[in-house]
């Protein structure tokens, strides 16, 4: 919660107002959430941040088990907080999970991937560690993997289990028969960084796949890119008029494949440079690249930006920014820039629709 109120901090600042208006005056609002508790906190964590000016609010502690504890209606009464209601749709108008919202579908098209010779053979090299984090771990023997593999486990809870743990400063082995058992604490800790590898290992070769990427996102980024050409058709000069601000809480699994949709280039591998005819050669696949892992608290900006050209029509750009860096893409790698263009994104869009059908 601590680390999302922060990150609603680092947002705000990148955002206020230049002239010192409030927040809410300047931006119109909208957060969206899936439909889980811990989303939906964590953005009413960020919102607190976004808001805060720089400044805790009277009541605020820094302790992040704050708002574990407080009442809500005590907290809001001693706040100016703006308020803002978190929109949880309906699950056949819901875009942000899609594992959720057409489980079978999503299922057919991981066992497809799972029955590839390049998956069964990558995802066996991991059974030792898969036994031996059951070994830890035990509810990993019940928990198995929903779509069979040969190294059996669920690696998303084995990986739930490590993140969530770290990023309380939580020792790996407590609340188990182990607790408090240094040696065991140790031997979790050398297969911390191999979990969460493999675990990425196992998505790269999931968002690989043109078909399932294309069902994971494609609602989202037609969502996306809609409501940006309808704010770019928009004429802000007209008094009253708020600047849209949009705002979706989601999953790790969420923005690793938002990432892997805009073709991201610190994802991208030496046979991706190849795919796409760039001249520049990677040096080498680092472990960065490959086995990239979304941060607990982790935020992905889409910025839509109106350059106006002189005797040319406007021209809208887009950024991308992880965590408040910039992300390049391959279109905008190619060019040399840090951005894209509108048309760029429409034609991501069509591009993963033709690789998918």
């Amino acid at each position: 919660m601590q680390q999302l109120y922060d990150k609603g901090r680092m947002i705000g600042q990148r955002y206020r107002p230049e002239n010192e208006e409030p927040f809410t005056d300047h931006w119109h609002i909208q957060a969206y959430s899936t439909n889980y508790l811990r989303t939906v906190k964590s953005l009413q964590c960020f919102l607190d941040g976004l808001f805060s000016d720089g400044h805790h609010f009277a009541g605020y502690s820094e302790n992040g088990y704050f708002y574990e504890h407080v009442d809500p209606e005590s907290y809001l009464q001693s706040n100016h907080i703006p308020k803002v209601e978190i929109l949880v749709r309906d699950p056949k108008d819901e875009t942000l999970n899609r594992f959720d919202t057409a489980p079978d579908v999503m299922k057919r098209l991981v066992q497809d991937v799972v029955k590839t010779p390049d998956f069964v053979d990558q995802d066996a090299k991991a059974a030792p560690l898969a036994a031996r984090l059951s070994n830890y771990i035990p509810g990993l023997i019940r928990l198995r993997s929903p779509h069979g593999s040969p190294s059996t486990i669920n690696w998303i809870h084995a990986t739930d289990h490590i993140i969530c743990r770290s990023s309380h400063n939580v020792p790996l082995n407590a609340f188990s028969q182990l607790e408090n058992n240094q040696d065991a604490e140790k031997i979790l800790q050398s297969m911390k960084h191999a979990t969460m590898a493999h675990l990425a290992t196992r998505f790269r070769y999931w968002y690989k796949s043109p078909t399932l990427l294309a069902e994971m996102m494609l609602s989202l980024l037609t969502d996306v890119y809609e409501k940006m050409i309808y704010y770019a058709n928009m004429n802000f000069e007209d008094k009253g008029v708020r600047k849209p601000f949009n705002i979706y809480s989601c999953h790790d699994v969420t923005i690793l494949a938002l990432l892997y949709s805009i073709d991201a280039a610190f994802l991208t591998t030496s046979d991706d440079y190849q795919r796409h005819y760039l001249s520049t050669k990677l040096q080498q696949d680092t472990f960065e690249r490959l086995y990239y892992w979304p941060d607990y608290a982790c935020t992905l900006a889409i910025e839509l930006s109106k350059v106006q050209l002189k005797g040319k029509e406007d021209e809208f750009l887009i950024k991308f920014l992880l965590d408040g860096q910039v992300v390049r893409t391959i279109t905008s790698l190619r060019r040399g820039q840090d951005v894209i263009t509108l048309s760029d994104f429409r034609d991501l869009i069509k591009n993963m629709i033709a690789r998918a059908t």
